[in-house]
């Protein structure tokens, strides 16, 4: 009768540690294996916002072009679209980006008319194409503006003090004398924030001493005319 109990309790405990090792198994086995995704539950990419805010606040005078911010726009609205981060933040990013390139822009913009020369060649490409991307078009309207007053007083009106004061004295007019002198001593359409322009200055005191010799020249051919004249009636 022991040997009987020995043998049942023996199997008893054979068939219990063999279930024991199954439920162990069969555990290990759940831990182990790869989570199935929730239906319906949408696992976004690694969200790259943070770098891309980076790069717009690390942008500078030196390295802001058109070329940049359109690459930065374009990485914005791809990683948009692959759903990298929600469209509230991609929306901040542009704005952020907006406002970063137009504040760098419009200050390059200061320093290329400031530099005298302007070059032109900087500048237009510049105005352009904030003017495409809606910036503040007052100010845009303003720095072109300020490059057709610097044109007129270094280039349009001096040509045409050299038409006046290269003609024949027979071809005097002393209103248009008195105009181009007036326009340049006073230079009325002239942006105060130019007027102590070396080229402009420059080219007053120049075509002003073209205007005052061309008078003086013509005052003699004027008085010896006269006196022939006096001469001759006499």
């Amino acid at each position: 009768m022991n040997d009987n109990k020995r043998t049942l309790y023996f199997m008893g405990g054979t068939v219990l540690a063999g279930l024991l090792l199954v439920g162990i198994m069969y555990i290990f086995n759940y831990i182990q294996k790869p989570k199935e995704a929730e239906p319906g539950k949408i696992t976004l990419p690694t969200s790259n916002h943070k770098v891309l805010q980076s790069k717009i606040d690390n942008l500078t005078i030196d390295t802001v072009n058109p070329m940049v911010y359109n690459s930065l726009r374009a990485e914005i609205t791809s990683s948009r679209d692959q759903k990298m981060f929600t469209p509230i933040i991609a929306t901040n990013l542009l704005t952020s980006l907006q406002e970063k390139y137009e504040e760098l822009s419009f200050i390059k913009a200061d320093r290329i008319i400031a530099r005298d020369p302007i070059n032109e060649d900087v500048l237009n490409p510049i105005l352009s194409h904030l003017s495409s991307i809606g910036a503040n078009r007052n100010r845009i309207n303003l720095y072109k503006k300020k490059v057709q007053q610097i044109k007129y007083y270094t280039i349009t009106l001096p040509a045409r003090v050299n038409a006046f004061t290269t003609q024949s004295f027979t071809e005097y007019n002393s209103n248009i004398y008195k105009s181009l002198r007036d326009e340049f001593e006073r230079l009325p359409n002239l942006d105060t924030s130019l007027k102590n322009r070396s080229s402009i200055l420059s080219m007053r005191r120049i075509c002003i001493g073209k205007l005052d010799a061309y008078y003086q020249a013509y005052v003699k051919y004027d008085m010896a005319t006269t006196i022939t004249n006096d001469d001759l009636n006499n």
